[in-house]
């Protein structure tokens, strides 16, 4: 009797089509949050809305679903308006401890924390004249001076937009300098090569220099953990230098030009710790770059270098060698991916360098096969279409005279499949020999491909596969994949 009455005032009908309007309007804030990368957050906000509201909807379905005109009763008097009080204050609490969004990350357990600064200064050129590294070098420069504030102002403004641009989707964190006193703090940072200069001195000498290198890191850390709230993981320090080259340097670069200077750059990266003492320490790591802008070369730039090696090494600390790995092939360009950091969103745009070769004793066959089948996959393919060559290396960015050249690369894949072949028992029985190494990795960039994550759900994305460097590459189970 009471499911006719029910069925009389039309209250299955009315939760059937609302049922139907929510499930849309979720799969329309759903699609807006993967199109436009907005938060999650505004689709649990809405699901939260839906889903609290049905009380007041089955009150209006059942005293005003039958035909003719119902009076208003002092249950919807008191029921609607009890609901919708009820939904704002749980959408004010949950705003206001953040209930609807995800907890965010303990900084100090993970790498997403970073101090970015490049800086030119004369003290860094006085202290790197002091060096062993600079003796190395001397002989190739007349002279070496810090860079116009002016240029320093241009690199930085292009390095940490790009770097912003570059994380923002990310959870990461990116911190500047970004007053006149933070500036000088910062241009306070020395480089590897001058603490081990120091730290070569006679020990009094040497005690006495480097007694204030640790209470200026941890300083400077203190001070950009405090104002941002945060755990500065790393302290990303680029030396911007410009040189005179001698003539001997001329000679070693290929380029005799007149007036001819050149701009090169050297990184380190510290990170503060407590070891099991409770000792507050300090670890370096610094990397020379042989990369350098030639003034009276139009297209050298050294902002872009820079840039790269920033976002390398944010994306090495971050990420790790990969993120995570193909565990399953759902369709020929849907997959899904282990991750090793749970942590990413949906919208991340993720790569796949190159397909990998592990050759070791065990597969040494089935390894040597599929690597053998693969060089002939690339030189069918790059003799069907000649013109595809140009695109590979514009995409890779490789020298006009990688692979011997251009005109030269079909020849250059031939001689490698006929080297495989022709050697290929002899290449099976030095592995079983154990003349090689155990384990010898190669890779073929020719088979990179580009991804973007649909979902992510207890560290397995889905994602699809939204570009190929060329149509033969399909994903593999096992390949790894990074961030684009």
């Amino acid at each position: 009797m009471f499911i006719k009455k029910l069925v009389d005032r039309r209250v299955p009908q009315i939760l059937g089509s609302y049922f139907i309007g929510a499930t849309t309007l979720i799969f329309f804030i759903d699609w807006l949050v993967v199109k436009y990368e907005f938060s999650e957050y505004y689709t649990s906000l809405a699901l939260f809305g839906l889903i609290c509201i049905i009380p007041s909807v089955i009150i209006l379905a059942y005293f005003h679903g039958a035909p003719g005109k119902d009076e208003w009763t002092k249950v919807e008097k008191f029921g609607i308006p009890i609901n919708i009080v009820f939904i704002a204050a749980a959408l004010y609490f949950g705003y206001t401890f953040n209930y609807f969004e995800e907890v965010p990350p303990d900084h100090s357990k993970v790498y997403d924390s970073f101090l970015v600064n490049i800086k030119s200064t004369q003290q860094y050129i006085d202290n790197y004249k002091k060096t062993p590294a600079f003796d190395e070098v001397s002989t190739f420069v007349d002279s070496i001076y810090p860079i116009t504030n002016s240029r320093l102002t241009e690199i930085q403004g292009f390095v940490y937009a790009k770097l912003r641009q570059e994380f923002i989707h990310h959870d990461i964190d990116i911190n500047f300098a970004e007053t006149s006193k933070e500036k000088e703090m910062l241009n306070e940072l020395i480089s590897m090569d001058y603490i081990f200069y120091l730290l070569g001195l006679e020990d009094s000498l040497s005690k006495k220099k480097t007694n204030n290198i640790e209470p200026l890191y941890f300083e400077i850390l203190d001070y950009f953990n405090k104002k941002h709230n945060t755990h500065i993981d790393f302290i990303l320090n680029i030396d911007v230098m410009e040189a005179i080259p001698s003539l001997k340097g001329k000679i070693l670069m290929i380029d005799t030009h007149e007036n001819t200077t050149v701009v090169g750059f050297r990184y380190v990266s510290t990170s503060g710790y407590t070891d099991d003492d409770g000792e507050r320490l300090l670890f370096f790591e610094s990397v020379r770059n042989n990369i350098y802008d030639v003034s009276h070369i139009e297209d050298d730039d050294i902002k872009d270098p820079i840039f790269e090696s920033l976002s390398n090494n944010i994306k090495d600390f971050s990420f790790g060698e990969y993120i995570g790995v193909i565990n399953s092939i759902l369709d020929t360009d849907l997959v899904t991916i282990k991750l090793n950091k749970p942590e990413l969103i949906r919208g991340t745009q993720l790569i796949n360098l190159s397909r990998e070769y592990l050759f070791q004793e065990k597969n040494i066959e089935a390894t040597l096969k599929n690597y053998t089948a693969d060089y002939k996959t690339i030189h069918n393919f790059f003799t069907q279409h000649p013109e595809s060559i140009e695109n590979y290396y514009t995409e890779l960015d490789l020298d006009s005279l990688d692979y011997g050249g251009k005109s030269n690369l079909l020849n250059w894949y031939k001689i490698e499949i006929d080297s495989l072949e022709e050697n290929y028992q002899n290449i099976v029985n030095e592995y079983q020999n154990q003349k090689y190494e155990e384990v010898i990795g190669f890779g073929k960039t020719e088979f990179r491909y580009y991804l973007k994550i649909l979902t992510v759900q207890d560290s397995i994305a889905t994602a699809k596969v939204t570009g190929k460097l060329f149509p033969f590459t399909q994903p593999q189970i096992g390949d790894k994949i990074n961030i684009k």
